[in-house]
Parts: structure tokens; C-alpha cells; sequence
């Protein structure tokens, strides 16, 4: 097991969308292990594999809260989501020390395969769908500064030109 480094913004591979897991093997289950492990270490509740500098359409997501199991997402999507958004704060492990507000889908239904290759859906509400819409974001080159209203977008960007933002510019 390994304790990968997190790339972080503005790193060009965060704003690319990831190629489809093909094959499901050995390298797949250490990949999805050393995502888990990489995740634990910086105290994440969800990592995906391009913000490792790995081009493969996997996350992981674990909220460590007691009702939610640890989920490995490989070549996930959204097939369906609820009308109901909700406002909530995020953090992202590749913009170090930034928080902010988002909206999000309050319940989405996610379909994606398992480490096996078997197709599973699952449908999540409240912090495990923000995790896990944050998670998929990545996974299509979407940042959660772009998910923000322009108004926190123009501010992230002053207190990134101020130093006030805590990762390379």
C-alpha cells in the first residue's frame, strides 16, 4: 500500500475527463487500495484517481460516519438525482485549505461497476451524494470552484491572487 501525492490546482490533469476502466484486475484493486490509504492519510472523505495523476474513471468515497460503507466507484455516473438541491460547504484535497459553499443534488442514484466489473447502483442522500457528485466532477475534469456562483468564483480567484489560498499557483 502507498500514500500517493495529490496534484493540485492548477495542475492541467485535474481539468481533464478520465478514460474508462477497461480492465479489471490486480493493478485496478491496488489502485482502488492506494486511493483508500492516500484518502485516509490526508483525512479525505473522497479521492479521484486523476487527482493522483492517474487517468482511470475510479473514486473513492468513505464518510467514515457509521451508516455509509466505504465505496470504490469505477466508471461511475449520475442516473438520476433528485429536484432538491441543497447549499453546503466543500474542501477538495487538491485545493489545500480552501473551503467554500456549493449547491448540489440532495439524492442521486449512481450506477458504476465494482471491483469485479459488476454493474451495482446505489442511491445516496445528503453528504454522500455531495461526496459523491463532488467525486464525479473530477472524473469529467469539473473543479468545485466551477460548480460555484460567480460571485465565490471571483472571490476564490482574488484570494488566490492575494496568497490568500492555500495551494501553488
Amino acid at each position: 500500500m502507498a500514500v500517493m501525492k495529490i496534484r493540485t490546482y492548477p495542475d492541467p490533469i485535474l481539468r481533464r475527463r478520465t478514460k474508462p476502466v477497461r480492465t479489471f484486475d490486480l493493478k485496478l484493486r491496488e489502485l482502488v487500495r492506494d486511493l483508500f490509504e492516500t484518502m485516509y492519510h490526508r483525512n479525505g472523505l473522497g479521492l479521484a484517481a486523476n487527482q493522483v495523476g492517474v487517468d482511470a474513471q475510479v473514486c473513492v468515497v468513505d464518510l467514515r460516519d457509521g451508516r455509509n460503507p466505504p465505496f470504490a466507484f469505477i466508471n461511475p455516473a449520475i442516473v438520476a438525482r433528485s429536484r432538491t438541491c441543497t447549499v453546503g460547504e466543500e474542501g477538495c484535497l487538491s485545493f489545500p485549505g480552501y473551503f467554500d459553499r456549493v449547491r448540489r443534488n440532495r439524492r442521486v442514484t449512481v450506477r458504476y461497476q465494482d471491483l469485479n466489473g459488476e454493474v451495482r447502483e446505489v442511491e445516496l442522500v445528503d453528504l454522500a451524494a455531495r461526496a459523491v457528485q463532488h467525486e464525479l466532477d473530477h472524473l469529467c475534469g469539473v473543479v468545485f470552484v466551477q460548480r460555484m456562483a460567480v460571485p465565490r468564483r471571483l472571490r476564490f480567484r482574488i484570494a488566490r491572487l492575494l496568497g490568500r489560498a492555500k495551494f501553488p499557483s
